[in-house]
């Protein structure tokens, strides 16, 4: 899954002030991201943990917001997809990474995404644990929030951007 790394990691920023500390190999790390598109997209969570084991789901059910949702007359309890993936812990380490040299330790630029929020366009809220440090914040900045759609997308095509036939999960399920 070197093609994970390849395809997430092109065009990795070097701003150095961005890099708040280098991430540990912690089998205690871990991310949970929700991407939100736009209005009227499909929603995409990817969980992420140290140990390689990725879980990505696609889909317009509450579910997907809400692990604890109860809404299950919703029209859209159903559209839930879920893939699974394991994939080398050096390479999960190397995305969160990418991820903080981003910027995703730093503060939300609050004006940009209240901009975002109006303008319904795309965002994303990212939680976890990387190291000792707690993440919690919603995402708009571009160069970010781009790192999050090349996650969020890596199971969708080939590194030449062609739809993929077969994904490589581990499992897949359709709810």
């Amino acid at each position: 899954m070197l093609g994970l790394c390849l395809a997430v990691l092109s065009g990795c920023a070097t701003d150095s002030e961005k890099i708040r500390h280098l991430v540990g190999e912690s089998q205690l790390n871990w991310l949970d991201i929700h991407y939100m598109p736009g209005k009227g997209q499909p929603m995409t969570r990817i969980s992420i943990g140290q140990t390689g084991h990725v879980v990505i789901q696609r889909g317009t059910s509450p579910a997907l917001m809400d692990d604890f949702s109860q809404d299950v007359a919703s029209k859209e309890w159903p559209d839930l997809e879920t893939n699974q993936a394991n994939l080398p812990s050096d390479e999960i380490r190397q995305v969160f990474q990418d991820l903080v040299s981003r910027g995703m330790l730093l503060p939300a630029n609050k004006e940009f995404l209240e901009a975002q929020k109006r303008s319904k366009g795309p965002l994303a809220h990212i939680s976890g644990q990387l190291d000792n440090e707690r993440v919690d914040r919603m995402v708009a900045e571009p160069e970010l929030l781009d790192m999050v759609k090349k996650i969020a997308t890596f199971f969708d095509t080939n590194p030449d951007g062609q739809p993929r036939k077969n994904i490589p999960a581990t499992s897949t399920q359709r709810r």
